[in-house]
């Protein structure tokens, strides 16, 4: 409304951060800084345009790979080339058959996306003098020669040859820290992994130092799920929850290590009652999954919001482009978008035995990642690729 006094402040500091929560989209709005009681005393006008939403329209296609036992795709990433073609890698464990259509007990650890068709690869290391196809979990991808895998512990590949960086053999990690599993980076020279027990390391380009977590006060470290952050910002959050259930916490990079913003039992009646499995960053904005809600953090003062009351099943992953696009995904195929006001339901893409354990996104593509569950011997790894 033209005229209104939207807040008022005692400055005690020499800059505070305004958040205007009710703005509507693609609608222009313009402010003013007065000294209260000194109408001679005032700022030039600001104006601002809000974020219009996107859309949420998108044509899916969906892929299976394995051919016997359980296959599983954990992890994925989209790489945009600078003339425009996509490069799409997704990591887990594949079984399939040999080529005498016997069942081949060696598993397949990725698949990668030419631009035109999926290649099923295996992945082999040097591990104390032996080659392993070691199952993947996570990766990170800057570049199509520059990327990032986990398989408990780091792997890299430079276009040309794959390197492994055994933590624990090298005196990173300890017996008692667990492996590594998510990764992100805001550069190829400051890099995180997050894992088991708490367990941090971060990369400079050329040396490796363990960060210690600040959560617990002894026993099992919280097992961390998820790592994300915004290079704009320069804010970085980590959150997790134990395999039993019982605690759950969400952590934020201060300095060189980490602060416990929230920490608590599935049992607590806390706003981030819950297990915190996923997050996604976006300026001073966090978007949050606990269970099947949905939260968004304002990281200048704390406060939360509840986006999403119930999504109908356990969410594993968030990611998006901007606070106005972002997809969410879990199990029993739930997926729905955020454009900037509501989330919307991809009812075409439900299903009782589809898992969605990992999302990357960028302007016009989604790529979700996960199992379909057939039966106890027949699980397939699926890949579902939405185009906008």
């Amino acid at each position: 409304k033209a005229d209104t006094v939207f807040a008022e402040y005692t400055l005690t500091e020499p800059s505070v951060v305004i958040y205007d929560s009710l703005l509507l989209p693609n609608q222009s709005y313009v402010y003013k800084a007065y000294l209260k009681n000194n109408e001679k005393l005032e700022s030039e006008e600001l104006l601002v345009t809000a974020l219009d939403t996107t859309s949420s329209n998108f044509t899916w296609e969906i892929y299976e790979f394995g051919e016997h036992g359980s296959s599983i795709l954990r992890d994925v990433a989209i790489i945009e080339g600078e003339n425009g073609e996509t490069n799409i890698w997704a990591v887990g464990t594949i079984f399939l058959n040999d080529s005498t259509g016997a069942e081949d007990p060696v598993l397949f650890n990725s698949l990668q996306w030419d631009g035109s068709k999926w290649v099923v690869k295996r992945i082999s290391l040097e591990f104390r003098g032996n080659q392993i196809s070691p199952a993947m979990e996570g990766i990170h991808a800057f570049a199509s020669d520059d990327l990032w895998f986990t398989s408990g512990v780091p792997a890299y590949w430079d276009g040309n040859k794959w390197l492994q960086y055994h933590l624990f053999d090298m005196g990173i990690l300890n017996e008692t820290d667990g492996g590594v599993v998510s990764i992100w980076g805001s550069s190829p020279t400051d890099i995180y992994f997050v894992g088991r027990k708490g367990s941090i390391a971060h990369y400079n380009g050329t040396g490796w130092r363990k960060v210690e977590s600040p959560i617990g006060t002894g026993g099992t470290e919280v097992d961390l799920r998820d790592i994300y952050g915004d290079n704009n910002s320069d804010r970085l959050l980590v959150v997790g929850y134990e395999d039993d259930w019982s605690r759950s916490v969400l952590l934020e990079k201060k300095g060189n290590g980490f602060s416990t913003i929230w920490e608590g039992s599935s049992g607590d009646a806390s706003y981030l009652g819950g297990l915190l499995a996923s997050v996604y960053v976006n300026g001073s904005l966090a978007y949050l999954t606990a269970g099947s809600r949905l939260f968004r953090i304002n990281l200048n003062n704390y406060k939360v919001r509840v986006t999403l009351k119930n999504a109908g099943s356990f969410i594993h992953k968030l990611r998006g482009t901007g606070n106005n696009d972002i997809i969410a995904a879990g199990e029993f195929g739930k997926v729905f978008h955020f454009n900037g006001v509501i989330w919307k339901r991809v009812s075409e893409l439900e299903d009782n035995n589809s898992y969605f354990y990992s999302a990357a996104v960028t302007d016009d593509l989604v790529v979700l990642t996960g199992q379909k569950d057939y039966d106890i011997l027949n699980r397939k790894a699926i890949v579902v690729i939405g185009r906008r």
